[in-house]
């Protein structure tokens, strides 16, 4: 199954994530609390890039979520 916020490149897997949806703070926050667990993060267009260590579905569904729960803390 292919998911859409998934994006390869020639570096690997990353997680798609909108800027208005996901402002640069919280991933940053994301990326203080959790260094072992995301690799790179970069900025394209409208959209964030985010390689995490698991790129399993698994991985990047707990990340999506870990996002969604800093947010609302």
């Amino acid at each position: 199954m292919t998911y859409p916020f998934l994006q390869r490149q020639d570096d690997g897997v990353f997680v798609k994530l909108n800027k208005e949806l996901y402002p640069q703070p919280l991933i940053e926050l994301a990326i203080k609390e959790e260094p072992e667990e995301i690799q790179c993060f970069k900025s394209h267009k409208d959209y964030y890039l985010v390689k995490l260590k698991d790129v399993t579905s698994e991985g990047c569904l707990a990340f999506l979520n870990y996002l969604i729960y800093l947010k609302r803390k």
